[in-house]
């Protein structure tokens, strides 16, 4: 492959400018990931969720998720909601609880009276770390890499994830999405991806220069069924993912619209950089 280590550099440099980027411009927090406050109420007749946000919206909410709530198990035809606010600047959080009472008084029976409290779940450092058991598979998966296949095989698909994962995280925070509990996951799930993209291409090469002469025909070979089998897994990851930002709930739509971007990258570094990765690293002959 012509400019193989070019593309490579550029690929890497692409990566880091935009996991810089990162740390540079931030990342906005949405209503469920930062400190927040919760209005409980208890209504005495069933509602729409819609009329619920409508009365937030008009007591001065400035983002918020509604959540319906039950005394037993049929939580959509709860009476009761949790809603999750933030309050513009100057404004008081218990202002808006009293508003928002005043406004619901107009439109339903209160069961009981409302309660204002806070709650966080900010995204940090221990979001991650309490992710530990992926953590461990993925060790697990990397250990087996450098183990199984040639170091140099091993180097190039953990720089593919790499490449992958940072460019996610950089978009994520140029496109200014909002980070929730869920971006965790989603981030580990496009590393995962990304690694098994790289793992393919490895047991197809391994597979292959079995049977051919010379290494460098083996390697064009697996290059080609690798990027056939990761453009069939994107695509239908795409799928899984689009479904779940049409059908999906608040908090889960963010863990899709992350991990659909990070399963777009890893199918476009797949198709253009990690051939360009396994020529610079792979046998020449």
């Amino acid at each position: 492959m012509k400019n193989a280590k070019l593309i490579s550099i550029i690929a890497c440099l692409v990566a880091v400018v935009l996991l810089a980027a990162s740390f540079i411009f931030g990342f906005e927090r949405s209503v469920e990931s930062d400190w927040t406050n919760v209005m409980s109420v208890e209504l005495n007749e069933k509602f729409d969720s819609a009329v619920i946000e409508d009365i937030m919206t008009k007591a001065g909410a400035t983002e918020f998720i509604v959540l319906k709530t039950s005394s037993g198990q049929d939580v959509a035809n709860g009476t009761g909601f949790q809603a999750y606010f933030k309050t513009g600047e100057g404004t008081d959080a218990k202002a808006v609880f009293t508003k928002a009472e005043e406004l619901l008084s107009a439109e339903f029976t209160f069961k009981y009276p409302g309660t204002l409290s806070e709650y966080s779940a900010t995204v940090n450092n221990k979001a991650f770390l309490e992710l530990w058991p992926v953590l461990i598979v993925l060790v697990v998966l990397l250990a087996y890499l450098f183990i199984r296949f040639e170091i140099k095989t091993a180097l190039a698909t953990l720089l593919h994830a790499f490449i992958v994962c940072a460019s996610t995280v950089g978009v994520i925070s140029l496109a200014s999405i909002k980070l929730s509990g869920f971006i965790a996951p989603a981030l580990f799930l496009v590393c995962t991806v990304a690694l098994a993209s790289g793992l393919i291409l490895c047991i197809l090469n391994k597979e292959n220069a079995s049977k051919a002469e010379k290494a460098c025909c083996a390697l064009a070979k697996s290059i080609k069924q690798a990027t056939t089998a990761s453009i069939i897994m994107g695509a239908l990851l795409a799928v899984a993912f689009v479904i779940m930002l049409i059908l999906g709930g608040v908090a889960l739509k963010g863990f899709a619209l992350a991990a659909l971007i990070g399963v777009a990258i890893n199918t476009f570094a797949a198709i253009f950089v990690m051939p360009a990765l396994a020529n610079s690293f792979g046998k020449e002959n």
